[in-house]
């Protein structure tokens, strides 16, 4: 049979490849590769296991730490402005210095005002704070939000529900 124009011809034969050594060496190198990255997938897996162990065990021991660091916070606070007080000192920049003194009293009288007429005042009010001492001194029932959606309805003072909850 002879084949006709335009028509496509198959034959089941294999072409021949020529090897090279560099074709093995690459074949190795990658299998190496991906034994490399198993292992590596292994102790990332291991890693994050001690990771989870250590933020466990480091939330345990927290309480401990923040009532050994509340002080040191404390502290901070008082000695900062001091600090920058005695700066503005040295530099002979007491006009700032004045102007810094009688911005922070300011702060603390209208904070002190707000305070009063928050607990003068007879209606209602949705006060949304982390000042404790301010929820302690000012509200009388607290919606506390907790995960999942949950909000917690408590009719009383904030001391009260925090020893209910300690």
């Amino acid at each position: 049979m002879s084949p006709q124009a335009g028509a496509i011809q198959v034959t089941d034969r294999l072409e021949r490849r020529i090897r090279k050594p560099i074709d093995l060496l690459r074949c190795i190198t990658s299998g190496l590769e991906i034994i490399v990255l198993a292992v590596a997938g292994v102790a990332a897996s291991a890693t994050t296991t001690g990771v989870e162990t250590d933020i466990v065990g480091a939330s345990a021991r927290l309480p401990t730490l923040l009532a050994v660091a509340r002080p040191l916070v404390l502290f901070g606070i008082l000695i900062i402005p001091v600090a920058l007080a005695v700066r503005q000192i040295v530099r002979r920049q007491l006009q700032r210095l004045a102007e810094a003194v009688a911005t922070g009293v300011l702060a603390a009288a209208v904070a002190a005002v707000l305070n009063v007429a928050l607990q003068r005042f007879e209606g209602t009010v949705l006060l949304v704070t982390h000042d404790h001492d301010l929820i302690d001194e000012v509200a009388t029932r607290l919606w506390i939000f907790k995960g999942d959606h949950e909000i917690e309805d408590y009719n009383g003072p904030y001391q009260e529900w925090k020893g209910k909850h300690a």
